[in-house]
């Protein structure tokens, strides 16, 4: 039994705390649930060191999984082929909310790995976009399947960080009802409780949940039974399996739509560029996500506003609210096909002469010929351009200037989805990287074959 006589409902977390206890957590934080769910604002402040010193108070804390609450930072997933991204400052998001919030997940795993905190595995990022206005809530049906995954990852074992822009409001709501169903609360217990912890952090002090809309869905969702008989048949499941999960949702929705667009004949480039263009009612160049779920729609697909949605945070790589076609082409085409992941594996490992499984940056430059790239071809890049798009690509989130083969081989799934022809792309390959000694290489029958094959479809 928890103190007060309430139950733990949670398998695996700890009592509550006496109502004298401080739940004062590391730096500017409070704790919600002591050494499994800490809470607070966005790490970033006002300058890198003060990013670099919140972080490392919460790691301090064990924390294995950062929870953002915002709507100005549009990140739907991370995964090694989709890294956490925050917003540009000035960009209208999906939700409607500017983007304003700074990325710092991949600054969390830099200061992990020169740091030596209580948690030393894989990081994760979830994220459920609430905007800061229409009062800081998002529907319930939203809300509950995220909160049943946060119920999940305790279950796991892991610690979390609530965050929102001040570490109040949105993050304020979720806590209270991660708070009232761990420990049976009624709304007004688990409010009560929160407010209490929350007076526990240094600092500025605040109201968590601080707007009517927010400590209403509190009390609406802690009065409704089903949540808590939900609350049993959650399963223990780690953060980071979630990226597999939603990414298995998003196979089982580009299925429906590949069947769709294979009713319309719409499977080539040049199709899928016209659909593109019908789709892109106001003729920007990318669509708006009332665009994306009205083409949707037309084509066919039979998907539901939830997917629709998924699939839309899913293309929208950068996070700026929109769909370019570069980004929907790439969600339409999928993973490269074996055949052509194994040429890019072959360029990976011409280059990995120690075997290491990474690549040097400078060794990329030495060796890349960009003349074969397909903007090239078309006239849109110079070759240098295109080598500088390349190396870019890796600079900007490696400062170790090292690329390792899942990045090398995620930069060529863009470049194969622009590309109809096997052949035309095992030429480019080889007219990339030094590969004709290799076998199968241009300098085999096979390979002469081929490229002649390669330099048709070219013309063609």
């Amino acid at each position: 039994m928890a103190a007060g006589g309430r139950d733990v409902a949670i398998d695996g977390l700890p009592e509550m705390p006496h109502k004298l206890e401080s739940m004062e957590g590391p730096g500017q934080t409070n704790w919600v649930i002591k050494g499994r769910v800490l809470m607070g604002a966005h790490p970033y402040t006002v300058s890198t060191t003060e990013l670099v010193r919140n972080l490392t108070d919460i790691l301090s804390a064990g924390v294995t999984t950062f929870v953002c609450l915002q709507a100005e930072m549009p990140s739907p997933m991370v995964s090694a082929a989709h890294p956490a991204v925050g917003g540009t400052p000035g960009v209208t998001s999906a939700s409607g909310a500017v983007v304003t919030a700074r990325p710092y997940f991949e600054d969390a795993k830099i200061v992990q790995q020169h740091g030596n905190f209580p948690h030393k595995g894989p990081l994760s990022f979830v994220h459920l976009p609430i905007p800061e206005n229409a009062g800081g809530v998002v529907d319930d049906e939203e809300l509950v399947p995220f909160l049943l995954n946060l119920v999940s990852f305790l279950k796991a074992g892991e610690v979390l960080y609530l965050h929102c822009s001040d570490g109040n409001g949105r993050s304020g709501t979720v806590a209270a009802l991660l708070l009232g169903l761990a420990y049976e609360l009624s709304s007004s217990q688990a409010l009560d409780e929160l407010q209490r912890y929350r007076n526990s952090r240094p600092g500025t002090a605040g109201q968590a949940p601080d707007t009517h809309e927010q400590k209403m869905q509190v009390h609406r969702l802690l009065g409704d039974e089903s949540l808590r008989a939900a609350l049993a048949s959650a399963p223990s499941q780690r953060s980071i399996d979630t990226v597999k999960i939603v990414e298995a949702d998003v196979d089982a929705i580009h299925a429906k739509i590949r069947s769709a667009l294979s009713r319309r004949g719409a499977s080539t480039v040049k199709a899928l560029g016209r659909l593109f263009k019908i789709m892109d009612d106001d003729r920007g160049k990318s669509l708006s996500p009332a665009e994306f779920f009205k083409g949707m729609h037309d084509i066919g697909a039979g998907l539901s506003k939830m997917e629709v949605d998924l699939l839309f945070n899913f293309y929208d790589a950068n996070g700026d609210g929109e769909v370019s076609f570069d980004e929907f082409l790439r969600g339409v085409r999928g993973k490269m096909n074996e055949r052509r992941t194994k040429l890019v594996h072959d360029a990976f490992h011409t280059l990995d002469t120690d075997n290491s499984g990474v690549i040097d940056i400078d060794d990329i430059a030495r060796f890349y010929n960009a003349r074969s790239h397909p903007d090239v071809m078309a006239g849109k890049k110079t070759e240098t351009e295109v080598l500088n798009m390349f190396l870019e690509t890796f600079d900007v989130q490696h400062r170790d200037r090292r690329v390792t083969i899942e990045e090398f081989e995620d930069y060529y799934t863009g470049v194969s989805a622009s590309i109809d022809d096997d052949n035309y792309f095992q030429l480019m390959m080889w007219n990339a990287w030094p590969l004709s000694a290799r076998k199968g290489g241009a300098g085999s029958a096979a390979g002469a074959e081929s490229t002649a094959m390669g330099a048709r479809a070219l013309a063609g």
